[in-house]
């Protein structure tokens, strides 16, 4: 036999564990190194694939917690709105409330003005009465026609009005013309009283007034 067909001598035809991937690579047959390269060609592409899908839903999802971060200051500032709106419809409730109850007082008020007003209405009435009635028995100085002017009964005086130093002057008249004589007469500085019948004509002069007492 040969020297070179030592048996104790072992021909290995697969590179080394210790060579070169390169080598190793070389070595190997060719359909193990299109199935390889298809292999690694596959796995970039999902490695891309999945690259782009995370960085697609990394973008996704801060536009989600943008546009949601929007939509919450929407709704803040909508219930900012409606709350203001609520306390303006509270003032507003509050207002009515307060001229409802300032039309209530000013009702009553008109209500009590009114009964003032008839209650003076009433007293006015009395008054006039009172003073027509206390005209009707009394009347100052000048030439009254009696049952006419003025009604018959008793007057008294409380004598002179200070208009004439003389004193208290009256009169009883034969009528009311310039010419109508003097049936009696009287001058008095102090009271005085006379009795006048109907169809008598009365003058008085300078006298306080003269007030009926029977």
């Amino acid at each position: 036999m040969s020297e070179d067909l030592n048996p104790n001598v072992d021909i290995d035809p697969i590179p080394s564990k210790n060579a070169s991937l390169r080598e190793q690579f070389s070595a190997l047959p060719d359909w193990s190194k299109w199935a390889l390269l298809g292999l690694t060609t596959t796995t970039v592409a999902l490695i891309v694939v999945f690259s782009v899908s995370v960085a697609d839903a990394a973008t996704a999802r801060d536009e989600f917690e943008t546009e949601m971060r929007s939509l919450a200051t929407t709704v803040l500032n909508r219930e900012a709105e409606l709350k203001s709106v609520k306390n303006r419809s509270t003032n507003q409730s509050i207002e009515i409330a307060e001229l409802k109850e300032e039309a209530k007082a000013i009702e009553e008020r008109a209500a009590e003005l009114d009964e003032i007003a008839a209650q003076l209405a009433t007293r006015e009435n009395k008054v006039g009465a009172a003073e027509a009635a206390k005209a009707a028995n009394s009347f100052g100085n000048g030439v009254h026609v009696v049952g006419s002017t003025v009604s018959a009964g008793t007057y008294s005086t409380t004598g002179p009005n200070g208009s004439n130093p003389v004193g208290c002057y009256y009169a009883w008249m034969s009528g009311v013309g310039s010419d109508a004589d003097i049936v009696d007469n009287n001058i008095v500085s102090g009271p005085a009283v006379v009795n006048l019948s109907d169809g008598e004509v009365f003058e008085s002069s300078s006298c306080a007034k003269w007030e009926r007492t029977g």
